[in-house]
């Protein structure tokens, strides 16, 4: 079988689509095409309510931190200030003693071997791909919350954005991990959140993610 190529071209508009899919999966949320506004649904705590008795409610906090991320790395590829690295995760087993090695997961590390990326119409990921010699999809790690909002400080320099919208960024996110995206997907302890703590959904999670769609369509 030849090598299966991926172009990610079209990378933040993926991801914007991606991020919206995840705030409404659970129809908890609404978005408004219009205004580009992520909106709670008028019964939403009625879902919510739904959810947590049908063990669900973990879920959708889960993908609502995902949708976040990819939300903002979306809006640092459209803006030319994703924080790329090379992970050598093709060349995992090149790393392993061979009196280590397991017949499947080498197998399953040869599928990786054989994954390709590239960006064949977009100059500054084709860029960024060539910089960091990376040329498996695999390898290709673009970072996680805590590292993509250090680099909100480029937006803020290229006058994307203002101090202040950065300052209201970097620590709605902080928030969104330490109070929601930490307990919910590293370390459950059976503690379920219908809604919101101390009014951190309304006041901090959906200002955040509105102003993030904004700065997506700002040229």
């Amino acid at each position: 079988m030849g090598p299966i190529i991926s172009d990610i071209s079209n990378f933040s508009e993926t991801l914007y689509k991606e991020s919206l899919d995840l705030f409404l999966c659970f129809e908890v949320f609404k978005f408004d095409e219009i205004n580009h506004k992520l909106q709670e649904m008028e019964n939403a705590d009625d879902i919510r309510l739904e959810l947590f008795n049908k063990k669900q409610i973990k879920s959708m906090w889960i993908s609502f931190s995902v949708g976040y991320e990819l939300l903002l790395k979306a809006v640092l590829i459209m803006h030319q200030a994703l924080p790329v690295q090379y992970k050598p995760v093709s060349k995992r087993m090149n790393q392993c003693p061979d009196n280590e090695k397991i017949p499947q997961i080498i197998k399953a590390y040869s599928f990786i071997e054989n994954v390709l990326i590239k960006a064949t119409t977009n100059i500054y990921l084709h860029t960024l791909l060539h910089k960091h010699k990376i040329s498996h999809l695999y390898d290709f790690n673009s970072g996680t919350i805590g590292s993509l909002i250090n680099n909100l400080k480029i937006l803020e320099t290229n006058k994307i954005i203002t101090s202040t919208e950065r300052n209201l960024l970097y620590w709605s996110s902080f928030t969104l991990l330490d109070m929601r995206r930490n307990i919910d997907m590293h370390n459950f302890y059976g503690f379920m959140v219908t809604r919101d703590i101390n009014g951190d959904l309304p006041d901090i999670y959906l200002p955040a993610i509105n102003l993030l769609i904004d700065i997506y369509h700002r040229s």
